[in-house]
């Protein structure tokens, strides 16, 4: 359904050194789905990615313990 579904995902911090040095990797994401059509506002999901800013970096904090592949 248009407009309900919500997905944000959490970075790594980028690697400090080593081939991939600035990349980030995708650790965790946050995945909303409503049965409601258009069921986030803009400001629904400003919030919601700010609220995931803060604590997916608590939940998957500094630097990924793997290398991306490729």
């Amino acid at each position: 359904m248009q407009g309900s579904e919500l997905v944000i995902i959490s970075w790594s911090e980028p690697f400090r050194s080593g081939k991939n040095k600035g990349a980030s990797v995708s650790l965790g994401v946050l995945d909303i789905d409503l049965n409601v059509k258009d069921a986030f506002s803009e400001k629904d999901i400003a919030g919601l990615k700010e609220i995931w800013g803060k604590y997916g970096k608590l939940i998957f904090p500094g630097e990924a313990p793997f290398e991306p592949k490729g």
